[in-house]
Protein backbone atom coordinates (compact mmCIF):
# COMPACT_ATOMS: atom_id res chain seq x y z
CA UNK A 1 0.00 0.00 0.00
CA UNK A 2 0.95 3.63 -0.31
CA UNK A 3 1.25 6.01 2.60
CA UNK A 4 2.33 9.53 3.36
CA UNK A 5 5.68 9.97 5.11
CA UNK A 6 6.71 12.57 7.65
CA UNK A 7 9.95 14.43 6.92
CA UNK A 8 12.05 15.83 9.77
CA UNK A 9 11.85 19.61 9.96
CA UNK A 10 8.72 19.84 7.79
CA UNK A 11 5.54 20.81 9.59
CA UNK A 12 2.28 19.12 8.64
CA UNK A 13 -1.16 20.30 9.72
CA UNK A 14 -2.86 16.90 9.76
CA UNK A 15 -1.96 13.33 10.52
CA UNK A 16 -0.15 11.65 7.62
CA UNK A 17 -2.55 9.61 5.51
CA UNK A 18 -2.31 6.99 2.79
CA UNK A 19 -4.37 4.58 0.76
CA UNK A 20 -4.03 0.96 -0.29
CA UNK A 21 -3.10 0.23 -3.91
CA UNK A 22 -3.59 -3.19 -5.54
CA UNK A 23 -1.82 -3.27 -8.92
CA UNK A 24 -1.26 -6.93 -9.76
CA UNK A 25 -3.61 -6.88 -12.79
CA UNK A 26 -4.29 -10.56 -12.11
CA UNK A 27 -7.15 -12.77 -10.96
CA UNK A 28 -9.19 -12.27 -7.82
CA UNK A 29 -7.39 -10.56 -4.95
CA UNK A 30 -8.74 -10.08 -1.41
CA UNK A 31 -7.05 -8.14 1.36
CA UNK A 32 -8.91 -8.75 4.61
CA UNK A 33 -8.43 -7.37 8.11
CA UNK A 34 -7.61 -10.17 10.54
CA UNK A 35 -7.45 -8.96 14.13
CA UNK A 36 -8.43 -10.08 17.59
CA UNK A 37 -12.16 -10.79 17.64
CA UNK A 38 -12.74 -9.73 14.02
CA UNK A 39 -14.03 -13.17 13.02
CA UNK A 40 -16.96 -12.62 15.41
CA UNK A 41 -17.99 -9.19 14.11
CA UNK A 42 -21.63 -8.99 13.05
CA UNK A 43 -24.49 -6.51 12.58
CA UNK A 44 -22.30 -3.60 11.45
CA UNK A 45 -21.85 -0.76 9.00
CA UNK A 46 -18.80 -0.87 6.76
CA UNK A 47 -17.66 2.10 4.67
CA UNK A 48 -14.73 2.36 2.27
CA UNK A 49 -13.70 4.72 -0.51
CA UNK A 50 -12.97 3.00 -3.83
CA UNK A 51 -11.19 4.18 -6.94
CA UNK A 52 -10.79 2.11 -10.10
CA UNK A 53 -8.46 2.89 -12.99
CA UNK A 54 -9.42 -0.17 -15.05
CA UNK A 55 -12.56 -1.68 -16.55
CA UNK A 56 -12.42 -4.82 -14.40
CA UNK A 57 -13.89 -5.58 -10.96
CA UNK A 58 -13.45 -3.63 -7.75
CA UNK A 59 -15.35 -3.94 -4.50
CA UNK A 60 -15.30 -5.18 -0.93
CA UNK A 61 -15.80 -8.27 1.19
CA UNK A 62 -17.55 -8.49 4.55
CA UNK A 63 -18.48 -11.16 7.10
CA UNK A 64 -15.12 -12.53 5.98
CA UNK A 65 -13.89 -15.76 7.59
CA UNK A 66 -11.68 -17.05 4.79
CA UNK A 67 -11.55 -17.31 0.99
CA UNK A 68 -14.39 -19.87 1.07
CA UNK A 69 -16.73 -18.04 3.46
CA UNK A 70 -17.68 -14.37 3.04
CA UNK A 71 -19.91 -11.89 1.25
CA UNK A 72 -18.57 -9.99 -1.76
CA UNK A 73 -19.92 -6.93 -3.54
CA UNK A 74 -18.32 -5.96 -6.84
CA UNK A 75 -18.61 -3.33 -9.57
CA UNK A 76 -17.40 -4.14 -13.09
CA UNK A 77 -17.26 -1.29 -15.61
CA UNK A 78 -16.39 -3.60 -18.49
CA UNK A 79 -19.55 -5.70 -18.20
CA UNK A 80 -21.60 -2.87 -16.67
CA UNK A 81 -22.63 -5.14 -13.79
CA UNK A 82 -22.90 -4.98 -10.03
CA UNK A 83 -23.17 -8.13 -7.92
CA UNK A 84 -23.69 -9.20 -4.35
CA UNK A 85 -22.43 -12.73 -3.77
CA UNK A 86 -22.43 -15.09 -0.80
CA UNK A 87 -19.52 -17.54 -0.66
CA UNK A 88 -20.24 -20.43 1.72
CA UNK A 89 -17.95 -23.48 1.91
CA UNK A 90 -16.53 -22.39 -1.43
CA UNK A 91 -19.92 -22.32 -3.18
CA UNK A 92 -20.86 -18.94 -4.70
CA UNK A 93 -24.48 -17.77 -4.74
CA UNK A 94 -25.49 -14.50 -6.42
CA UNK A 95 -27.90 -12.78 -4.02
CA UNK A 96 -28.46 -9.68 -6.16
CA UNK A 97 -27.26 -8.28 -9.46
CA UNK A 98 -27.90 -5.15 -11.46
CA UNK A 99 -26.72 -3.41 -14.60
CA UNK A 100 -25.16 -0.07 -13.84
CA UNK A 101 -22.01 1.86 -14.56
CA UNK A 102 -19.17 2.51 -12.18
CA UNK A 103 -16.82 5.47 -12.11
CA UNK A 104 -13.22 5.47 -13.27
CA UNK A 105 -10.37 7.52 -11.84
CA UNK A 106 -12.41 9.19 -9.14
CA UNK A 107 -13.29 8.27 -5.58
CA UNK A 108 -16.60 6.57 -4.87
CA UNK A 109 -18.03 5.95 -1.41
CA UNK A 110 -19.20 2.40 -0.73
CA UNK A 111 -21.42 1.75 2.29
CA UNK A 112 -22.57 -1.69 3.41
CA UNK A 113 -24.99 -2.39 6.26
CA UNK A 114 -25.81 -5.91 7.44
CA UNK A 115 -28.06 -7.20 10.21
CA UNK A 116 -29.79 -10.55 10.66
CA UNK A 117 -29.31 -11.51 7.02
CA UNK A 118 -30.56 -8.18 5.67
CA UNK A 119 -27.95 -6.51 3.47
CA UNK A 120 -27.98 -2.97 2.11
CA UNK A 121 -25.39 -1.59 -0.30
CA UNK A 122 -24.98 2.08 -1.22
CA UNK A 123 -22.65 3.63 -3.78
CA UNK A 124 -22.25 7.39 -3.41
CA UNK A 125 -25.35 7.34 -1.15
CA UNK A 126 -27.51 5.64 -3.80
CA UNK A 127 -29.01 2.25 -2.96
CA UNK A 128 -27.63 -0.39 -5.33
CA UNK A 129 -29.90 -3.41 -4.75
CA UNK A 130 -32.47 -2.23 -2.22
CA UNK A 131 -32.78 -4.46 0.85
CA UNK A 132 -31.48 -7.96 0.12
CA UNK A 133 -32.50 -10.75 2.50
CA UNK A 134 -30.24 -13.79 2.62
CA UNK A 135 -32.30 -16.86 3.54
CA UNK A 136 -29.15 -18.72 4.60
CA UNK A 137 -26.98 -15.97 6.08
CA UNK A 138 -23.39 -16.19 7.19
CA UNK A 139 -22.80 -15.78 10.92
CA UNK A 140 -20.30 -12.92 10.91
CA UNK A 141 -16.73 -11.97 10.16
CA UNK A 142 -14.27 -9.26 9.25
CA UNK A 143 -14.05 -6.83 6.32
CA UNK A 144 -11.71 -6.38 3.40
CA UNK A 145 -11.03 -5.14 -0.13
CA UNK A 146 -11.61 -6.92 -3.45
CA UNK A 147 -9.71 -6.32 -6.70
CA UNK A 148 -10.18 -8.43 -9.82
CA UNK A 149 -7.67 -8.04 -12.68
CA UNK A 150 -7.29 -4.35 -11.95
CA UNK A 151 -4.25 -2.36 -13.08
CA UNK A 152 -4.76 -0.16 -10.04
CA UNK A 153 -7.47 -0.51 -7.41
CA UNK A 154 -7.36 2.06 -4.62
CA UNK A 155 -8.96 1.85 -1.17
CA UNK A 156 -9.18 4.52 1.54
CA UNK A 157 -11.25 5.94 4.43
CA UNK A 158 -12.24 2.63 6.01
CA UNK A 159 -14.85 2.67 8.77
CA UNK A 160 -16.45 -0.23 10.62
CA UNK A 161 -18.94 0.50 13.39
CA UNK A 162 -22.13 -0.49 15.08
CA UNK A 163 -25.33 -0.43 13.09
CA UNK A 164 -26.76 2.90 14.24
CA UNK A 165 -29.59 4.90 12.69
CA UNK A 166 -28.74 6.13 9.17
CA UNK A 167 -31.08 8.32 7.09
CA UNK A 168 -30.88 7.81 3.33
CA UNK A 169 -32.75 9.84 0.74
CA UNK A 170 -30.39 9.37 -2.22
CA UNK A 171 -27.44 11.43 -3.33
CA UNK A 172 -27.12 15.17 -2.78
CA UNK A 173 -28.86 17.27 -5.43
CA UNK A 174 -28.83 20.92 -6.39
CA UNK A 175 -32.31 22.37 -6.84
CA UNK A 176 -33.35 25.20 -9.15
CA UNK A 177 -36.07 27.79 -8.70
CA UNK A 178 -36.97 27.86 -12.39
CA UNK A 179 -39.91 30.29 -12.10
CA UNK A 180 -38.33 32.69 -9.56
CA UNK A 181 -41.18 32.35 -7.08
CA UNK A 182 -38.79 31.62 -4.22
CA UNK A 183 -40.08 28.05 -3.81
CA UNK A 184 -38.77 24.66 -4.83
CA UNK A 185 -40.54 21.33 -4.33
CA UNK A 186 -38.31 18.44 -3.31
CA UNK A 187 -39.49 14.84 -2.89
CA UNK A 188 -37.59 12.78 -0.32
CA UNK A 189 -37.89 9.02 0.11
CA UNK A 190 -36.52 7.56 3.33
CA UNK A 191 -37.32 3.94 2.52
CA UNK A 192 -33.63 3.07 2.21
CA UNK A 193 -32.87 4.29 5.73
CA UNK A 194 -31.92 1.72 8.34
CA UNK A 195 -31.00 1.26 11.98
CA UNK A 196 -30.72 -1.28 14.78
CA UNK A 197 -34.52 -1.49 14.99
CA UNK A 198 -37.30 -1.39 12.41
CA UNK A 199 -38.18 2.13 11.23
CA UNK A 200 -41.95 2.61 11.30
CA UNK A 201 -42.15 6.31 10.37
CA UNK A 202 -39.95 9.30 9.54
CA UNK A 203 -40.04 13.06 9.40
CA UNK A 204 -37.56 15.37 7.65
CA UNK A 205 -36.38 18.59 9.33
Amino acid sequence: GGCAQRVDGVEVETQAEGRVFESSNTGENILAWIGEGSSDWKDYRYEVTLQSTDKDSIGAVFYYQDADNHYRVTFNAGTNTRELVRVSDGVETVLASDHGGSHWTRDAKLEIAIKDGEIRVFLDDNSVFGTVTDADPLSGGSVGFYSGSQKSSQFDDVFVGKLDLQAHAGRDLEVLDDNSDGKVTVHLDASDSYGPNDIVSWKWF
